[in-house]
């Protein structure tokens, strides 16, 4: 939708990157006119050394951070891993392997905090980013996240992802 909104506006030269995400939205900004971006995702192999961009890895966030700096997309969206923080997974949280749950966890973080240094990146440069995650996520009440959604330029909402053609088979 918000590739929709900018195709409207004819912003021509904007461009549209993702993290956490094969090429999905920047497949179809280009049916619109605009220039995509780079899509950085486990799916994704980074053709300078024939590795999935893994972002557990600090050389990988590294090299996605100064293609943040240097490609400047106009529009970021940043997709992390969101089991961790699903409702189901809190329902089940004090069964199983504990300690396996808890290195799970720690791992979306860090990836989620990534994300958000991103974001940080696009907001001091005026540019801007959009963050898919589950509104019942827990992911929203990490503080880091709390920070940036409470900017005043920066705006949560919810939205039906089905009717934007999110299902899933099962």
């Amino acid at each position: 939708h918000v590739i929709q909104l900018l195709g409207m506006m004819s912003l021509r030269n904007y461009d549209v990157s993702e993290i956490y995400s094969r090429p999905r939205v920047t497949a179809y900004a280009q049916s619109l006119g605009l220039n995509p971006g780079f899509a950085l995702d486990l799916a994704v192999i980074d053709p300078d050394d024939g590795q999935p961009w893994d972002f557990d890895n600090p050389a990988k966030r590294s090299k996605a951070l100064h293609k943040v700096r240097t490609q400047r997309p106009r529009l970021l969206i940043g997709s992390p891993m969101c089991t961790a923080f699903s409702l189901l997974q809190n329902l089940s949280k004090d069964k199983g392997n504990i300690e396996e749950k808890k290195k799970l966890l720690s791992r979306a973080i860090m990836h989620l905090k990534f994300c958000i240094q991103l974001y940080w990146e696009q907001l001091s440069n005026n540019r801007y980013f959009l963050h898919e995650h589950p509104h019942s996520a827990t992911s929203w009440q990490i503080p880091e996240m709390q920070k940036l959604i409470n900017r005043l330029s920066v705006i949560r909402t919810k939205g039906d992802m089905c009717a934007y053609g999110m299902t899933s088979k099962d």
